[in-house]
């Protein structure tokens, strides 16, 4: 290539000349001043004189012209030799690429390398690679590794035919591919979008893998009719290599759906998450095995249901639920709670969607607890029920947090406080934040000479997270709290506070800063306390924001409007 452009410039050698160039970018000597020696007085200029300066400006309008014309030549040539460089910088690369120690490397370990790519990419695609050359390509296909993850998308009303021929084939040369090593696969409406009736061909699909059913490692299912009696009936019963499992059924609570017991024989089963109802009754599952249990808003999971997951799965150690009333209320014949004293369940992560939790709460035992979040929706009582569910358990509660949509008694969430004294991470949202005032905080303020034994509330906190816009809080208090918290050098039993985080609620979904004003010498501490390690944040709507743009200086509070401050 560098010798076709060398003899083509050397042809064309006569016609790029630069001389012209040359000639016209020398060093003007015109002088500054338009004809000064024609105009040798203040005033119009004589009729010859006239002459002189027209011919004059006629031959500097030439000249313009002619500097104009070879400066578009020299535009048009560098163009040309900008294009040329570009085309000779693709075969550089392309040669250089011919030498890459890649090329050398065995199938076996460029799959190794592919596989840590994939583990890499958020989305775990293995085709990337077949892409580039046919030696990637050769080394990918033979990498079975690679293809033992996959997602098969149901397709919509407005897919043609040949669409779903071509899914079907990818997702059998896929399962080739795999060459018998375990699933990790995701079966589910395209953008995980609830509701859409599946085709005949997603029958296919799901006839496809279910072959393979004995290969399933980790599964997400979000099936509906016709699909969902096929994976009631059809499952193969032993599926050994299963170890979690998202079963996501048709939206809406249908309690005419008949039983699943599918699933029963998953020897390495540990984790499952239920959506949208398979069935009317909770599937019946190896529940004595599973360590991680997660139900959704979706399907409607009552007091009851949680009761009997809890009765059952014995060796759970985490546990998320949304808890929402009976679909039928009247279908539902209440029967006294037995108590449960669970001795694994670390962690439980409970959302309310009803009144009902008192009698759910009051018959478990955790004594092992070390992270309890409540959230609810409908009322603001869970604290009183939390207190006797703490004082029960003796538990060592590190993780605690509360949201309340209205505000708890102030006496019920200072005994809640009380009994995790060794919480070392608290979150309080919305009414449950309502009741930190100064006095509050004035407990959790660390007093240097205090008695022996004798420490603040939550000794051992490292991190706060507070709805702050719903306290009763002042910032120099704030502040007070922090700097006794920060240099915990003075009390052998004092953790040193590491992360504040102060929210907001966002107001008409804005995403600009809660911008606040505060006295200058609490400004001062605040900066000094983050500049000094304390990771302190300000965050509305999800979004982070820092000091500066909250709390702007004094000197800048005039340019605040009302609606600001």
């Amino acid at each position: 290539m560098s010798e076709s452009i060398s003899q083509a410039q050397a042809g064309r050698g006569s016609r790029v000349c630069t001389c012209q160039a040359e000639q016209l970018a020398a060093l003007l000597d015109t002088p500054l001043r338009p004809v000064t020696e024609v105009l040798g007085h203040y005033g119009a200029p004589t009729a010859a004189e006239r002459t002189i300066i027209r011919e004059r400006a006629l031959q500097i309008a030439t000249d313009m012209s002619k500097l104009d014309s070879e400066i578009a030549r020299m535009w048009n040539l560098l163009d040309r030799l900008r294009r040329n460089r570009a085309v000779l910088q693709t075969h550089y690369a392309e040669h250089n690429n011919l030498l890459s120690p890649t090329r050398r490397l065995p199938i076996d370990v460029l799959g190794s390398i592919f596989l840590h790519f994939q583990g890499m990419s958020p989305r775990g695609r293995s085709i990337v690679p077949t892409q580039v050359c046919r030696h990637w390509r050769d080394a990918t296909l033979a990498t079975s590794e690679l293809w033992s993850h996959f997602k098969i998308w149901w397709r919509t009303h407005s897919d043609d035919d040949a669409r779903a021929i071509e899914v079907a084939e990818m997702t059998r040369a896929w399962l080739e591919r795999s060459s018998g090593r375990p699933l990790k696969l995701e079966f589910g409406p395209f953008y995980r979008i609830r509701g859409y009736s599946m085709e005949s061909s997603d029958i296919e699909l799901f006839a496809l893998i279910k072959d393979q059913a004995h290969r399933w490692q980790d599964v997400k299912l979000n099936v509906a009719e016709p699909v969902l009696s096929m994976l009631v009936a059809s499952i193969p019963l032993n599926l050994p290599m299963l170890r979690s499992l998202q079963l996501d059924g048709p939206p809406g609570y249908n309690h005419q759906l008949s039983p699943c017991n599918a699933f029963r024989h998953a020897p390495a089963l540990r984790t499952i998450e239920l959506g949208g109802r398979i069935s009317s009754l909770l599937p019946d599952l190896p529940w004595s095995q599973l360590t991680s249990c997660n139900l959704t808003i979706w399907g409607n999971y009552t007091c009851q249901d949680i009761h009997r997951v809890l009765s059952q799965a014995i060796n759970l150690e985490n546990l998320s639920v949304t808890i929402s009333p009976p679909f039928d209320p009247a279908s539902v014949t209440f029967e006294a709670f037995s108590p449960i004293h669970h001795n694994t369940l670390l962690c439980l992560d409970i959302v309310v969607e009803t009144t009902s939790v008192q009698d759910l709460v009051g018959a478990l035992t955790l004594p092992v607890l070390t992270g309890l979040a409540v959230s609810e929706r409908s009322s603001g009582g869970a604290a009183r029920c939390l207190t006797s569910l703490l004082t029960r358990s003796h538990c060592s509660l590190k993780h605690l947090l509360l949201r309340n949509p209205i505000q708890s008694p102030y006496e019920d969430l200072l005994d809640v406080l009380t009994l995790v004294p060794v919480v070392s991470e608290l979150e309080l949202y919305d009414g449950a934040a309502i009741d930190i005032d100064d006095s509050m905080m004035d407990l959790l303020i660390h007093q240097p000479d205090h008695a022996q034994g004798s420490c603040c509330l939550l000794p051992h906190l490292t991190c706060i997270k507070i709805c702050f816009d719903v306290t009763r809080l002042s910032y120099e208090k704030l502040a007070e709290f922090l700097v006794s918290r920060c240099n915990p050098a003075t009390c052998n039993s004092l953790a040193q506070l590491r992360e504040v985080e102060l929210t907001f609620i966002s107001k008409n979904f804005s995403r600009d800063p809660p911008v606040q004003t505060l006295l200058p010498g609490t400004l001062n501490v605040l900066r000094a306390l983050r500049d000094g390690g304390l990771n302190l944040y300000i965050s509305q709507g999800g979004i982070r924001y820092t000091l500066e743009c909250c709390f702007p200086s004094p000197e800048n509070w005039r340019e605040l409007g009302p609606e600001d401050m």
